[in-house]
């Protein structure tokens, strides 16, 4: 995710600043606020918000455009996306598990057989073969929308151009509610 963070300092800072050999500082948001001084003197206070972020890139906006799609890939990734709740059990199935899933119970059905165990870490759930294969079905309409609203949030932060724009871009906004089966 991207953490935010709040500098202050005497002068104005470069918007792109290298930290390390690794980490560059990405300056935005950028203010003044009057004070007094110690000597009562007016002073002013440059405030920025930043983000700190691995990169090589040196434009402020391929920079913000790098660390908003990564934090939106780690979102994509998370519990808040991957995951549903099976019989009050939280649970995720990856698609190689949910296309596994799908042949065994399409493989069961036509062996005849009318129910079947869904395992998931130490739990097990009995149901029958047209429950699971239901459920995989669900899931994978599920994980398609999830997936295309990931792909939209990319698109869309990748057509943005104001570095505001892009690090304020709500990521997390239109999923699909998690099935709850």
């Amino acid at each position: 995710m991207i953490n935010y963070r709040q500098d202050e300092a005497a002068e104005r800072q470069a918007q792109v600043q290298r930290v390390n050999e690794k980490i560059t500082r990405l300056y935005f948001d950028h203010s003044t606020e009057k004070r007094t001084g110690m000597d009562g003197a007016k002073v002013t206070i440059y405030k920025s918000k930043f983000i700190e972020t691995e990169t090589e890139l040196t434009d402020a906006v391929e920079i913000a455009k790098e660390a908003v799609i990564r934090a939106i890939t780690e979102y994509d990734t998370s519990d808040a996306v991957n995951e549903f709740t099976y019989g009050g059990v939280k649970m995720w199935l990856d698609k190689s598990a949910r296309s596994a899933l799908l042949t065994r119970f399409n493989a069961e059905d036509n062996a005849g057989k009318e129910n079947t165990t869904l395992w998931y870490g130490t739990h097990s759930f009995n149901l029958s073969i047209e429950q699971g294969i239901q459920l995989i079905f669900a899931l994978e309409v599920y994980a398609s929308e999830c997936y295309d609203r990931t792909a939209a949030h990319k698109a869309a932060v990748m057509a943005l151009d104001d570095i505001s724009d892009i690090i304020n871009y709500d990521f997390k906004a239109g999923y699909p509610p998690k099935l709850n089966v």
